[in-house]
């Protein structure tokens, strides 16, 4: 199984907010390195789990809010990266796109379709 971390944006207030210092820290990194600035009230960091197959593929990402957030609806996931189950492999993959909400029950878990590509880490 493959993992990750990312950031979900576009969550229309819903998101974890300025008071959660992970996410909070995680926003000024990305507007310091160009990425621009996001209301905290619109993002949301997330958990990444993918089974994959072979480069090519097209894989199912799951994706699960860390923070208060509890609604990932209208979600976005910025670029991030997936890392391989072997934490000593030199590849990993990048994989983004917008969400959907598999079970309107549980909003705060999502998926991501996205291309499965390999690159050197």
């Amino acid at each position: 199984m493959w993992i990750g971390v990312g950031l979900v944006t576009g969550l229309h207030g819903h998101g974890d907010g300025p008071d959660f210092g992970p996410l909070v820290h995680t926003l000024a990194a990305l507007e310091k390195n160009g990425g621009g600035h996001v209301d905290p009230a619109d993002a949301a960091l997330v958990t990444m789990t993918a089974n994959v197959a072979t480069a090519g593929d097209t894989i199912k990402v799951d994706v699960c809010s860390v923070g208060p957030s509890d609604d990932l609806r209208d979600g976005y996931l910025i670029e991030s990266a997936l890392l391989p189950p072997d934490p000593h492999a030199p590849r990993q993959s990048r994989v983004w796109g917008p969400l959907t909400i598999p079970d309107p029950q549980t909003p705060a878990r999502g998926a991501v379709t996205s291309p499965f590509r390999l690159e050197p880490r």
